[in-house]
């Protein structure tokens, strides 16, 4: 029988929900694994008390195995390829991981570990939703071979400064949203930005998205800290830029006219009458070559007077 069609809280006479020996949770995983778990750590097994935990048997991280451990401080898979669904939900002191052959990361996986500083997975290529949301304590992430990552991925990790994803291709709705110590991101290769992924992220001041296609409602919206955005987006959605208040210059890099949804893309910006405290107003840059279309393109025609060529 799978271990996770069956509840295992005792194993060879350890007592799996209140044992604070981690040898004796380790000595307890391994007669687990000879029963059946194989090379699995599955979400029967409730470790509760221990405060850290090694194993480079383990292949795959079940979901809730380490669900609200508060003790974790410190766990070592390395040849693990698989985090699942709330393996470390609530870890609160969980501050050292170390997965590097992690591939996937389930939903929730991380949840609220805010004891974390680092994040470094460098064989991961797939975030789930929720995966390190409210992580406060994150400061960096370095996700070289991440492609997807998902909704909330990384929602109000708000000492995160710097972000570099090199290979990225999709950012969810809230990817990012509220990081608001988050200075430093790289999305070389990110074709889709989703709704309010950047939302409130005040410390940003430069973006360039030079692979982007779309940029989704209130992408950006309340990033106040934002002065220049360079991006070869055909689409922009209602409210991308909302409240940007600093935002003076944006140079589109599209060889095609970009669709501009609404002009409330841009509302209360230096683009729409507001300008920055200091007095600029905002600038447009288009290439040379469709500087006549954008003057007269759909929603576009309303900033004439701020849409320049650049060489």
């Amino acid at each position: 029988m799978a271990l996770k069609d069956t509840w295992v809280n005792r194993v060879d006479g350890v007592d799996l929900n209140s044992a604070d020996d981690i040898n004796q949770v380790a000595q307890a995983v391994i007669e687990l694994e000879k029963i059946g778990i194989g090379t699995a750590i599955e979400d029967s097994i409730v470790t509760r008390n221990i405060t850290g935990y090694s194993n480079d048997r383990v292949t795959s991280i079940g979901a809730y195995i380490f669900s609200a451990c508060s003790l974790l401080k410190n766990a070592n898979f390395p040849n693990a390829t698989f985090i699942g669904a709330y393996a470390f939900f609530g870890c609160t002191g969980l501050s050292d991981v170390n997965i590097p052959k992690a591939r996937n990361i389930e939903h929730d996986a991380f949840y609220r570990c805010e004891s974390l500083t680092n994040v470094d997975f460098p064989n991961v290529v797939s975030i789930g939703e929720e995966a390190f949301m409210y992580c406060s304590g994150l400061e960096t992430i370095s996700l070289p071979n991440a492609i997807t990552i998902s909704n909330n991925a990384f929602l109000e990790c708000s000492g995160l400064t710097s972000v570099d994803c090199p290979n990225a291709i999709t950012i969810g709705d809230k990817g990012f949203s509220d990081c608001r110590n988050l200075s430093d991101i790289s999305f070389p290769k990110v074709k889709s930005i989703g709704a309010e992924a950047f939302h409130d992220c005040v410390s940003l001041t430069n973006v360039d998205l030079p692979s982007v296609e779309t940029i989704e409602v209130a992408a950006f919206a309340y990033c106040n800290g934002l002065k220049t955005v360079r991006t070869s987006a055909n689409t922009i959605k209602n409210s991308a830029f909302y409240a940007c208040r600093n935002l003076t210059d944006i140079y589109l890099t599209s060889p095609t006219v970009c669709t501009l949804e609404s002009t409330i893309a841009f509302q209360y910006t230096p683009f729409t009458g507001y300008p920055t405290d200091d007095g600029k107003e905002g600038t447009i840059y288009v290439p040379a070559s469709l500087l006549s279309q954008y003057k007269s393109a759909t929603n576009w025609s309303a900033f004439v007077g701020k849409i320049k060529a650049y060489d």
